[in-house]
């Protein structure tokens, strides 16, 4: 028998299951033009080398473990290391592609989209030490609000933060809500409305429960206009 033939007789159906469920999750971002635009130089050179490093390591030899117990005949196993070796190479060099491509895609964005503005966020007479700078960047499902914060005191039980934009008539558009009880913290906020017209970020202390209005206690304070 020949090794094709006895690879073909102990073909693993869950691995090749894992491996198309792989190919099915990477698929979208591969499809994306944006990340098979210009990479930034040595990018290509650095993931070449982590491929071929991931070749060149030996896999795991059952025949030098020691107390090994043998589950299949030499042949048998010698053909499922091999195959089972192939197959980790490749989806090993597949999910370095991926993140080659997604690492592409954010240089090129953020090339496209040209200097990163942070807006300074003051603590308010509630929460004098606090602060957060905000990066703003509008998107196709809307504005994202990169809300970066420090010393804000933790969100008591029962209560949580709420983010808020607000226009020039103090009319105000929630952006999503957290509770910084780990500390400080990275927070994505998602506007709905332009940030040119709701220019205003406030943060206020809010009660479960309480219903969906603002409770007024501001703890934090800035404008986000671009």
């Amino acid at each position: 028998m020949t090794d094709e033939e006895l690879n073909g007789r102990i073909d693993d159906p869950d691995e090749d299951r894992a491996i198309a469920a792989f190919l099915d999750a990477v698929a979208p971002a591969l499809r994306d033009e944006a990340v098979w635009a210009e990479p930034p130089a040595g990018l290509a050179d650095s993931i070449i080398a982590a491929i071929a490093a991931e070749r060149q390591a030996p896999p795991p030899d059952v025949a030098t473990t020691p107390n090994a117990v043998p589950t299949a005949p030499p042949s048998v196993a010698s053909a499922r290391r091999r195959r089972r070796s192939r197959a980790a190479w490749w989806v090993g060099a597949a999910a370095a592609a991926a993140v080659a491509a997604l690492a592409v895609g954010i240089v090129v964005t953020r090339d496209d989209e040209g200097p990163v503005e942070a807006f300074a966020i003051e603590g308010t007479d509630l929460a004098p030490n606090a602060d957060a700078s905000a990066v703003v960047t509008e998107l196709g499902a809307g504005v994202a609000i990169a809300l970066d914060v420090h010393d804000l005191p933790p969100a008591p039980e029962g209560f949580y933060y709420q983010g808020w934009v607000r226009n020039g008539e103090d009319e105000a558009v929630t952006v999503g809500t957290f509770h910084m009880r780990s500390g400080d913290a990275s927070v994505t906020l998602w506007s709905g409305v332009d940030v040119n017209e709701y220019s205003t970020l406030t943060i206020t202390l809010q009660k479960e429960g309480a219903g969906p209005e603002s409770s007024g206690k501001v703890y934090l304070r800035g404008s986000i206009e671009p």
